[in-house]
Formats: C-alpha cells, sequence, structure tokens
C-alpha cells in the first residue's frame, strides 16, 4: 500500500471515529439546565427545591446569576455546580455547547426585565443566553411569581400584559410552587439512553452519576467512554462494568 493510500485510508476512519462520537456525544450527554437568576426574589427556597428536582444521574445544572446573588446562592449549591456572576458570563461557552434537548428557567423576572426581554435586548448577558435558547428551540420556562396580580391597578394591568407576551414569545411560565414538578417532569421525559445501550460517556456524566448516589454503572459493546471519564470515574469510585451481550 503506498503512503498516500495509507494516509487517505487513516483520515477516512478518523473521520468515522469523530462522526460517531460527535452522534453518540449530541445523542446522549447530560441534559443541562442553565438558571438565569437576572433580579432578586423572595422565592428563593422554591426556587432551591425546584431545580433539586431537575438534578437526576443524567442531568447538568448550571447558574448565571445577578451579581449581588453569587454569595450568598453559592454555598447553598452541590459541591462542582458553576454558578456564574452576571457580569463575568462565560457565554461562548454557555451557548456553543447548548443543544435543542437542554433548558433554561428563568428564576425571576419583573416589570422591567420582562420589558428588557420582549425588547430583545441582547447586551445583557442573561437575556442573549435566553433568546439563542429559543432560536435553538429549547424548552424554556420562567417563574412569573413577581408579575401575577389580581388587581385592576394600571401597574396590574400592565403586569398581566408582559405576562401574556412572555406566554406569547414561546416560554412556559409557571408559579415558584409548582416548579418542582413541572422541572422533575422535565428530567424525566429528557429521552436520555441508559449507557448500557450505547452512547458516550464523559466526565461531566460520571460526576452526576456519583453525585446521584451512583456506584456501580452497566456499559454496553457499543457504549463510548472517553479517557477522562474512565480517569474520574476511579476517582470517584464508579465501576464501570461492562456486558458482553
Amino acid at each position: 500500500m503506498h503512503d498516500q493510500d495509507l494516509e487517505r485510508l487513516i483520515q477516512t476512519i478518523t473521520d468515522l471515529v469523530l462522526a460517531r462520537l460527535q452522534s453518540a456525544a449530541s445523542e446522549h450527554r447530560a441534559r443541562v439546565l442553565t438558571v438565569l437568576w437576572p433580579v432578586p426574589a423572595s422565592h428563593r427556597e422554591l426556587l432551591l427545591a425546584g431545580v433539586n428536582a431537575f438534578r437526576q444521574p443524567h442531568t447538568l445544572v448550571q447558574w448565571l446569576v445577578h451579581d449581588p446573588l453569587v454569595e450568598g446562592l453559592t454555598p447553598l449549591l452541590p459541591a462542582g455546580e458553576r454558578c456564574y456572576p452576571m457580569s463575568m458570563a462565560p457565554l461562548e461557552s454557555l451557548l456553543g455547547s447548548a443543544t435543542p434537548r437542554d433548558v433554561v428557567l428563568l428564576a425571576a423576572t419583573h416589570l422591567s426585565s420582562t420589558a428588557q426581554l420582549l425588547d430583545m435586548n441582547d447586551d445583557l448577558p442573561w437575556v442573549q443566553v435566553l433568546l439563542q435558547a429559543l432560536l435553538k428551540g429549547q424548552q424554556v420556562l420562567a417563574c412569573d411569581d413577581l408579575l401575577r396580580s389580581t388587581g385592576r391597578t394600571p401597574v396590574a394591568q400592565r403586569a398581566t400584559s408582559l405576562l401574556q407576551e412572555l406566554e406569547a414569545f414561546g416560554v412556559t411560565t409557571t408559579g415558584a410552587s409548582g416548579l418542582a414538578k413541572v422541572l422533575r417532569e422535565t428530567a424525566t421525559q429528557s429521552g436520555f439512553a441508559p449507557f448500557a445501550q450505547g452512547g458516550l460517556l464523559t466526565e461531566e456524566e460520571v460526576v452526576a452519576l456519583v453525585r446521584a448516589g451512583q456506584r456501580e454503572l452497566r456499559l454496553g459493546p457499543t457504549t463510548l467512554v472517553t479517557p477522562l471519564a474512565t480517569t474520574k470515574a476511579a476517582e470517584l469510585g464508579l465501576a464501570l462494568v461492562w456486558s458482553r451481550d
């Protein structure tokens, strides 16, 4: 075999392997919930309980939070869960890694922040993330507690109007008290294929599995495991059991 033929063969095999990895990563990667929290709100405990309902072995959570809220929120999150202040939002990473299977939650929004979103003011990091999520077809949820009103004043009517526009925008609204039910259903309906049937196991998924209490993971013959995932599994005590069937 000539050198040129060998190079073409190697390139063909490399392309096939990369295509398989990319396909598996897209279909089997953990589903990510990005929580956008641009304004203060009084329903923090309900919000935390709701997000906790989303945490499953095959899901991940990351936060983009109004700067003054970061210090009080970070100690309440699981170790290793990412929490970014708005002023240091890693937009390239957040936007580049998102897929249509992921979910975005607007943790709180009031009159002016809702108006900024509806005006598509994507100079604001959280608005940019949310708009890109809608463009990619991701599920977008919003806690609407700060917009709900039973009054008839002009302000109440404006809040009701903004809420209706938000829903027409493609955002599913819910009260903080019902958030846990919505996010639990969202997480369990993610369509994440078991690793016993194939897929790509990454370091992030290993961390999520261990965080959820799993100590053994059965892998099928077609499952792909990254070197970092193997190392992390050994480090965290997650036994990887290969099936021959």
